[in-house]
Parts: structure tokens; sequence; C-alpha cells
């Protein structure tokens, strides 16, 4: 799953997953409707796919990653139409790709993670698609990465995750320098089921007493805060207002 924004409104982006299709559906954050139904690679394709979205040219774009190989499509928000394709690693590789979009020096880029087979990020700028990075997140992993960016302390940064097999580590890089800028363990140490990490926008607002999910729950949304949100307080943009996001926030002083 990602999130985005598009025509004036945020949404909600699902990509199929276990190898039941190739099917990726958007719908508004706010009300549900979907609006895009599309399949990477034509109905036939049956790897897991991964989403993301962002802006290429000035037109919004949903990102989709292949789940049996290295190959990224990008489609236009608006008509569903390919916009552009390419192979973010070998055509022969066959591990699978975590996508994401970001920015590096006022620039959009196209972040590529290897799904298995090792733990490398590239990253892409997505106008030109010239190689800007190109590194091990984790040296000697090979269960593979899930990608992501945000702001850390102000500054737009690579989050990694280490997938399957490996220690739930969670390593934040600088996007320009590719310095550490911040690695912890997500779930318990001895944990080996993968991290998938994301970085939202989400807007949340009119949220009463009735809205706050039941304790355990609740507890869940402040430790990941905690976890991920306290480390990426810097993401104070417009559209988050108000309501219980907001109060979890407050109250950990983020």
């Amino acid at each position: 799953v990602a999130t985005g924004f598009f025509g004036g409104q945020d949404v909600i982006l699902a990509g199929i997953g276990n190898a039941a299709g190739s099917e990726v559906k958007v719908f508004s954050a706010e009300s549900l409707t979907l609006l895009h139904d599309l399949h990477f690679n034509g109905p036939a394709f049956t790897g897991d796919v991964s989403v993301a979205s962002g802006q290429i040219g000035g037109h919004d774009v949903i990102i989709v990653g292949g789940g049996d190989s290295g190959h990224v499509g990008v489609f236009d928000a608006v008509t569903e139409a390919s916009v552009f394709s390419f192979d973010a690693f070998d055509p022969a590789f066959t591990g699978g790709v975590s996508v994401a979009f970001g920015q590096l020096g006022g620039q959009g880029v196209i972040i590529a993670g290897a799904g298995a087979g090792g733990s490398r990020v590239k990253v892409f700028n997505a106008k030109t698609m010239i190689l800007l990075h190109d590194f091990s997140a984790f040296t000697g992993f090979t269960g593979g990465v899930s990608v992501a960016s945000g702001l850390f302390d102000g500054h737009e940064s690579l989050i990694v995750g280490k997938g399957q097999g490996g220690a739930p580590e969670v390593r934040v890089f600088d996007v320009a320098t590719l310095g550490v800028v911040s690695d912890f363990f997500a779930f318990s140490a001895d944990f080996r089921g993968g991290v998938n990490v994301a970085s939202s926008y989400l807007r949340f607002h009119e949220v009463g007493l009735g809205g706050f999910p039941e304790p355990a729950s609740w507890a869940l949304m402040i430790l990941g805060l905690d976890a991920v949100g306290g480390r990426l307080r810097a993401q104070r943009r417009p559209r988050l207002s108000g309501g219980l996001m907001t109060w979890v926030l407050r109250q950990h002083r983020l």
C-alpha cells in the first residue's frame, strides 16, 4: 500500500500480493470511492506488485514495481495510460522490486529496492532516468528490502527496511550523501518476518471520542509513531491537521 495526492484529494493505493495477479487499485482516502483499477504487465501477470505515487513533469503518476522481476511501470494517474517503464535491475533479475518516489535537490526521484537476492537500492531521476545512486543498504544481507522516502530533521531521506530472514532493522539515509542518519529495530530483535516501510502525509480531521480505536490498537499506533514517526517529526505538511493524529503527536512532543 501507499498514499498519494491526486486531483486535489488524498488517495490510498493498493497493489495485490501473494502472486494473485497484477491488480492495482486507487481509492479516495476520504470516501473510499474506487478511482482507478489497472493491471501491471497485463491481467496474466501473476507476480506481487509494490506501489507508489509521485509527480513527473507536472503530472500525477502511479508507480508500480513487479514482484518477480526488476521491472517498473509508470502510469498517468488520470488516464491510467502507461507513461514509461524500465528495468531497475538486470532484465534477468527475478527477485522483485519495491518502489517509492521522493525528492533530491528539488527533482523527483524513483527509488527501487531489490525484493530478494540482496539489499541493493537504486535512485533514478524521475524525468531523465539518469541513475543517481546505487548501493547496498545492508551489506551481506540477501533477503531483499522495502523502500520509502520522507523527511528526517528537515532533510529528504531514504527509508529502507530489511526483508525476511534478517533482524527487523530500519535504516534512514540522507538521499543526497547516502550517510546513515538513523538505524533501529522496528520490532523485537528476534523477529525475522521482514519490515515493510512507508511514509505518509495523509490528512486526519474531525475525529471525536467515538473515533478513537480500542486501547490495544491505540497503543500500537503510539508505539509506531514513537519508533518511526518520532524520527520523522519534521514531516509537518499542511494536510496533516487536527484529530487523533495531532493528539498523539502532541502527547509525544514530536
